[in-house]
């Protein structure tokens, strides 16, 4: 725990740069890759009988990507912020980090076959914001059964 609390910021920026390197990745790469991931859990829908829409489910897999990979960059964002602050003014801490969505999807646009979507920045900002909120509950949780 002493690692993570004193590389706290090194884990935030880290995580920025995996984001940044699977937009980076071409989307011929990027969709092999879902669709590997969309066959496993087709076949395992068809396993017990469940039929599922391929194209449905392969989108599906994609935004839930955005939003997870957010959602861990929030987690360790407000972690890093209730931990070691970089700047007096948590709106400043905030505003910073969600500049990383556009960024993401302005490295997309320049990624061949890749693109930029607004609905997307939204995905990855609601995924960064659902991070942080969890971050808030645990440590709200915590101080209300330590009364």
């Amino acid at each position: 725990m002493k690692f993570i609390r004193s590389n706290c910021w090194v884990l935030v920026i880290l995580m920025i740069c995996f984001i940044f390197m699977n937009s980076l990745t071409p989307a011929v790469s990027s969709k092999a890759l879902s669709s590997d991931i969309t066959n496993i859990i087709l076949n395992g829908f068809n396993s017990i009988h469940v039929q599922m829409d391929y194209d449905f489910l392969h989108l599906m897999i994609r935004k839930s990507a955005h939003f997870t990979e957010y959602a861990i960059l929030g987690i360790l964002i407000m972690y890093a912020v209730k931990t070691k602050p970089l700047f007096q003014s948590s709106v400043v801490n905030f505003t910073v980090f969600f500049l990383v969505p556009i960024t993401d999807e302005l490295i997309q646009k320049f990624t061949p076959g890749r693109s930029c979507e607004i609905g997307d920045m939204f995905i990855d900002a609601s995924g960064m914001i659902v991070g942080c909120l969890l971050v808030l509950g645990v440590i709200h949780f915590l101080l209300d059964k330590k009364k």
